[in-house]
């Protein structure tokens, strides 16, 4: 018996079909993939700042932190002037930051909210980073052990600025351990150093935004 062929009907219905599924699935996977890369970004560049760390205490005969180039603003972005594409600041025309960013939840965040210097570096990856000694938004504890901040965009000024995807902080402890903030409002993830410590937290694979909450708790990095 000879098979049927589809009719064209057919045919039109099952492209339709495939078409439907793709567009409810591409965006999801492109997502997924932007998220994935993204993250891989910041780990590297966290690797980075371990080895300068690293290094530092070693050129420097010493564990303590506050002994070396991490010390200051000026030392700590002369580290990495081998890697550096352009200095940004007030002065200046170059662009380092998103022109506005939101957190997961789909509230604003002012980058006011980090007090960020009047000078960061936009490094040739990208990235860039700016170098803060607020210490903030720690408990009285943890603030007489951490040294320094460091706020970073893993694509500069590129979309899709949002904190958890490519705008993250992390503290520098004086003893050279890295690690993220714990969560003042438990089950969010409202700030970069919060949202540092959740990925970190789940081993730099980035969660989705339902699921992307942090703890009290706190990780190194």
């Amino acid at each position: 018996m000879r098979k049927r062929a589809f009719t064209l009907t057919e045919l039109l219905i099952a492209l339709g079909i495939i078409g439907t599924i793709a567009a409810l699935c591409i965006p999801s996977l492109m997502t997924t993939i932007n998220n994935k890369s993204l993250a891989i970004q910041l780990q590297n560049n966290v690797a980075a700042v371990q080895q300068a760390i690293a290094n530092q205490k070693i050129i420097k005969n010493t564990k303590d932190m506050s002994e070396t180039a991490f010390a200051n603003e000026t030392d700590f972005y002369a580290l990495f002037q081998s890697s550096k594409g352009e200095t940004c600041s007030a002065s200046s025309t170059t662009k380092c930051w998103g022109d506005s960013y939101r957190v997961i939840g789909g509230r604003n965040f002012s980058l006011a909210e980090e007090t960020p210097p009047a000078v960061a570096i936009r490094l040739k990856n990208g990235a860039t980073i700016a170098y803060l000694n607020g210490k903030l938004n720690l408990s009285a504890e943890a603030s007489k052990k951490a040294l320094c901040e460091v706020l970073i965009d893993v694509n500069g000024p590129d979309e899709p600025n949002i904190v958890g995807r490519d705008l993250f902080g992390f503290f520098i402890s004086k003893d050279g351990v890295i690690s993220g903030n714990r969560s003042t409002n438990p089950g969010t993830c409202d700030t970069p150093s919060e949202c540092f410590n959740a990925l970190v937290k789940n081993n730099y694979n980035v969660p989705d935004d339902k699921h992307y909450y942090n703890t009290d708790e706190h990780d190194e990095g």
